[in-house]
């Protein structure tokens, strides 16, 4: 009887703890922990996309294309779909977890990359770069509602800071693995390596799912009844100038004529310690440091603008560098001057970015609405697709001198409309 009774206790104890690991393993991710799975399986998704831009314009042919001309098409038209899917995408995300909607975006991110390396065919890429624009809609807005929803009170510029910064190193990995494995493996060969990438975040995401539900309900108020806090025109058209703004001068703009601006200036070539550098060589190293340091430098603009007392001020000072920094390059300078304030203009641009998208996950989590994420994610596209236009336009017409004054006007201007609306509340 004793051993019986023994052996009984021994099954229960066993059953218990089988229990209890299986609740443990249902449990939801951290807040950090959750940020930068999220973060890291961006980055994982975007590194096929990424590699395109430094891969396709040299081995078209291998793709199946006819004409130069469809590489500018097919790297242009997954932004150009986003205009659409961002706003059906808002839709979706009221009626599904976002970790679902992430989860699918992982699958469609590998079905495509394995398209890269199989397909034939201008007709057959535009259909990969239109379903790349659905699955970035999702990852984005997605990644968005996530850090915005699980950051804990005062933290939302650190988790955003740290959301940012990891996401785009996908875009180094994507252009660097893409560079160095192309000559060997081709066009094929380099998607298909690159595929698999996004697969090793779903045990993450899986497991995020567990703590899945509705992330946004309606506030209630005092009374008891469900009602929503109300954004006024002030602040919600503040937020979304803001993620417009900084799109189109550091996503478009600046970065999409930087080459060209470096050629123009400098079109010997530059010199530094005694090595002749390419403009091509010397613009691409720029925004490789960009991507480099963004996950130290927004997770520390983050947690500024979370600790600082006088965090207000934080958007205006920071326009306020930036605009003095775009002035400056309009003055001559040797080319090692010229390229460490092009760097300190990205820098701010990480900043900015940071302090924006905090900004609209604010506000998004204050209403309680994810068409607030889904219009700013918009508007974020429109911008990044305006400012390339809007630089070669000035380029065309020899008016390229005016770009740099009239992006830090744009700049200033926010600043002004943002610290005035710090003012009044």
């Amino acid at each position: 009887m004793v051993a019986k009774s023994k052996d009984m206790n021994g099954e229960r104890n066993r059953t218990q703890a089988c229990v209890e690991n299986q609740q443990m393993q249902r449990q939801p991710l951290p807040p950090r922990h959750l940020t930068l799975g999220v973060a890291l399986t961006t980055a994982a998704c975007l590194t096929s996309d990424s590699m395109l831009y430094v891969v396709l314009p040299l081995h078209w042919r291998e793709a199946g294309l006819t004409h130069v001309w469809q590489v500018g098409v097919l790297l242009a038209i997954n932004r150009l779909v986003r205009l659409v899917t961002n706003v059906g995408t808002g839709w979706l995300y009221q009626r599904i977890a976002p970790q679902t909607g992430v989860v699918w975006a992982v699958g469609l991110s590998v079905v495509i990359s394995l398209g890269y390396a199989f397909g034939q065919g201008f007709a057959v890429w535009c259909l990969l770069r239109m379903v790349w624009g659905c699955a970035w809609s999702l990852l984005r807005i997605g990644g968005l509602l996530l850090v915005s929803a699980t950051a804990a009170e005062g933290r939302t510029g650190r988790e955003m800071g740290w959301y940012n910064g990891v996401y785009r190193l996908g875009s180094l990995v994507g252009a660097l693995v893409g560079g160095w494995a192309v000559t060997g493996l081709g066009l094929h060969g380099t998607s298909i390596i690159l595929a698999p990438l996004p697969v090793l975040c779903l045990p993450w995401l899986l497991r995020a799912r567990a703590g899945g539900g509705p992330l946004y309900s309606p506030a209630r108020t005092d009374s008891g009844v469900a009602g929503r806090a109300v954004l006024s025109w002030s602040r919600w058209g503040l937020v979304m100038a803001g993620g417009w703004l900084v799109s189109l001068v550091y996503q478009g703009l600046f970065v999409a004529t930087l080459s060209e601006v470096l050629s123009i200036r400098y079109p010997q070539g530059v010199s530094w310690a005694r090595f002749a550098l390419s403009v091509a060589f010397v613009s691409g190293l720029i925004q490789a440091a960009r991507w480099a340091w963004e996950p130290l430098l927004g997770a520390w603009v983050g947690r500024l603008a979370d600790t600082w007392r006088h965090a207000r001020r934080l958007p205006g000072l920071t326009v306020v560098l930036a605009a003095g920094l775009l002035l400056s390059l309009q003055l001559p300078a040797p080319a090692t001057v010229f390229g460490l304030l092009c760097l300190l203009v990205l820098a701010t641009g990480t900043a900015l970015t940071v302090l924006t998208d905090m900004a609209a996950a604010q506000a998004a989590r204050r209403v309680g609405s994810v068409q607030v994420l889904s219009s700013y994610a918009l508007l974020q596209d429109i911008g990044a697709a305006t400012g390339p236009v809007l630089g070669y336009v000035l380029l065309a017409l020899h008016h390229s001198a005016w770009a740099y004054p009239l992006l830090a006007g744009l700049l200033l201007i926010w600043g002004a409309w943002h610290t005035l609306a710090g003012r009044t509340g």
